[in-house]
């Protein structure tokens, strides 16, 4: 079952989607977002994840780069966040693919980082830096 508020973003090709998957598509009333609680708890998890990823990143991150949080925050909540069926425990990432997640890639948004510059693209001094430093944003 998917709810929606029926926004124009929810007709038409959505509806043909859900039923050719075999999803339900409820139309909850407009405003009400109370209806919707298991949007809406995801909706607050991912927005306070997301606002704790930028509030803790380097001064070098701007709010500017709120989508890019967002999308960073999202890849880790369906690797880590854990959703109970059955009473089996598996996080979405385990449900949709059978198979649990590699994780050891996943670094902090934000941090302060240094990519390697390959000896043909720095100058010809053997004091200077091998790398540039940067900000780790996403992937």
């Amino acid at each position: 079952v998917i709810s929606s508020d029926g926004g124009g973003e929810y007709v038409g090709n959505f509806e043909r989607l859900c039923s050719s998957y075999g999803y339900r598509h409820d139309v909850i009333p407009p405003y009400t977002p109370e209806l919707n609680g298991v949007a809406e708890n995801y909706w607050r998890t991912l927005f306070g994840l997301v606002r704790c990823m930028l509030s803790n990143a380097s001064d070098s991150v701007h709010i500017i780069l709120w989508n890019h949080a967002v999308r960073y925050a999202n890849y880790i909540l369906n690797r880590f966040r854990i959703i109970p069926n059955n009473d089996v425990l598996k996080t979405p990432y385990e449900w949709l693919f059978g198979q649990s997640p590699e994780v050891s890639h996943i670094r902090t948004f934000g941090l302060t980082c240094f990519i390697f510059m390959p000896k043909e693209k720095r100058p010809n001094t053997s004091l200077q830096n091998h790398a540039i430093k940067a900000t780790f944003i996403v992937f």
